[in-house]
């Protein structure tokens, strides 16, 4: 199962390189980063379901899935290292589920779901 938004998948990597790229340069747009977003597509599709998602809203949380994916990789055993500024190194435990961060955004178009 494969979502569908009006974003081409290879738009999609290029908003993701961009996105995580930051206040600098684009990522560049490799074999693993198209990887990411094909992985994140499925991921989202998956959890949307049959569910009409507006095509930005599914093209936000496929980027912010992938931003996920394609950063796990810098992040051994689930945590990962950044500087405080100071010399030092915070260890930062990343999310264990790729969809944290997409499922605030696809939640008003999903309902509330039963146990």
């Amino acid at each position: 199962m494969t979502i569908e938004p009006e974003t081409a998948p290879e738009d999609l990597a290029a908003m993701l390189a961009s996105y995580l790229g930051g206040d600098g340069p684009a990522v560049a747009v490799t074999d693993f980063l198209r990887e990411c977003v094909a992985a994140a597509s499925g991921l989202v599709a998956h959890h949307v379901g049959t569910v009409a998602v507006p095509p930005e809203i599914s093209a936000r949380a496929i980027t912010e899935v992938a931003a996920e994916l394609f950063n796990r990789r810098n992040a051994p055993n689930g945590v990962a290292s950044f500087g405080d500024g100071a010399g030092g190194v915070i260890p930062v435990r990343v999310a264990r589920d790729a969809l944290v961060a997409a499922r605030p955004l696809l939640a008003p178009w999903l309902g509330w779901g039963l146990a």
